[in-house]
């Protein structure tokens, strides 16, 4: 059964053409990461703006002091018998489900949560650009990723802390396509060629962090097949155990 698309499927991005965003010349000292979570699917026929619009973001970076880190998670309920988004997940349902749970909306598609504290039309730029710079001076854990890539394999390092900012937190690691091209087989894109970037593949937890300690993990990842360097992304976050706010992230192309 489909979940409710509420409004999404009124709310289109207005412009297209570049540039989307006024361009800024004055530099940050500064840059907080700032994880912007897309809900999508290939399925959803008001998805693919929605999808560049989080491409434009992540490569222009038009709020200054932020780096915006995206992440596509496809849902799985576009699904039918007949055709299944290749890159959906139950899993991204059910986190779709959790953070709409907690700020009390119906989930649909496309849905941006931003750093799990506010979820809105994933094509709406002036309401996720106010989104983010409500959460750009909050406090934050720091946290590093590094990657060394292997025949077959990548070796992954990640650490968070000191907690300064959350009595207790989780660590998540996501790997995701850093850009996917796919022709629609089925949905409302059928017949379709769709672009995207950060297109998860792998969301897992590391690990909990508590008050005033740290984290550091090492592990190694099979990488999947014919990947070469520069097409995946790694994506480590903390997210607030009670709340779901994300108060750090780092992100590697690698």
């Amino acid at each position: 059964m489909r979940i409710q698309l509420g409004t999404a499927l009124l709310i289109t991005l207005s412009a297209l053409t570049l540039p989307l965003f006024p361009q800024l010349n004055t530099p940050a000292p500064e840059k907080t990461p700032v994880l912007l979570e897309l809900f999508t699917s290939l399925g959803c026929s008001s998805c693919p703006p929605a999808d560049k619009l989080l491409a434009e973001i992540d490569r222009q970076q038009p709020i200054p002091g932020a780096r915006l880190i995206v992440l596509s998670e496809h849902v799985d309920y576009w699904n039918t018998p007949q055709w299944s988004d290749p890159f959906a997940s139950l899993y991204y349902t059910e986190r779709q489900k959790a953070y709409d749970l907690r700020m009390g909306v119906e989930a649909y598609t496309p849905q941006l949560v931003v750093d799990g504290t506010t979820a809105l039309v994933g094509g709406n730029w002036p309401k996720a650009a106010d989104a983010i710079q409500q959460v750009l001076h909050g406090p934050r854990i720091p946290v590093h990723v590094t990657a060394t890539r292997e025949p077959g394999k990548a070796k992954l390092d990640i650490a968070a802390g000191p907690n300064a900012a959350a009595n207790k937190a989780v660590v998540f690691l996501a790997l995701a396509h850093n850009r996917a091209e796919s022709h629609v087989g089925g949905g409302e894109n059928a017949g379709r060629d769709l672009s995207e970037v950060a297109v998860a593949y792998s969301i897992k937890q590391l690990g909990k962090i508590d008050a005033e300690s740290t984290f550091a993990k090492s592990l190694s990842i099979e990488l999947p097949a014919k990947s070469q360097a520069g097409d995946l992304r790694v994506i480590a976050f903390v997210r607030k155990s009670d709340t779901m706010q994300v108060i750090g992230a780092d992100e590697l192309v690698f």
